[in-house]
């Protein structure tokens, strides 16, 4: 006899800001209030959000978004909080 898990799978969020700005226009306040603001959909959505930044981007990469450096930390972090959903909010024009 086997026994089937009624019990939700949780979904473990890593919830990235992207800033397209340079360094020298960052306003922290209104960056902070942006990666907050996507935790928090995250969570109505129902994930636990077990990680969370904001990333600038200085540099235009068209295929990943991202750098590969960014990309290879990044994929480290999934590894370690066991990540399941990743949630970048970011402009995509």
């Amino acid at each position: 006899m086997s026994l089937v898990s009624t019990a939700p799978d949780v979904v473990r969020a890593l919830v990235l800001h992207v800033n397209h700005k340079s360094g020298a226009s960052l306003d922290a306040a209104h960056e902070a209030e942006k990666l907050e603001e996507a935790i928090n959909l995250a969570q109505a959505a129902g994930a636990q959000v077990v990680a969370s930044e904001t990333l600038t981007l200085r540099d235009d990469h068209p295929k990943t978004l991202l750098g590969s450096g960014t990309v290879a930390r990044l994929a480290e972090v999934i590894r370690t909080h066991a990540v399941t959903l990743v949630v970048v909010n970011a402009s995509l024009t």
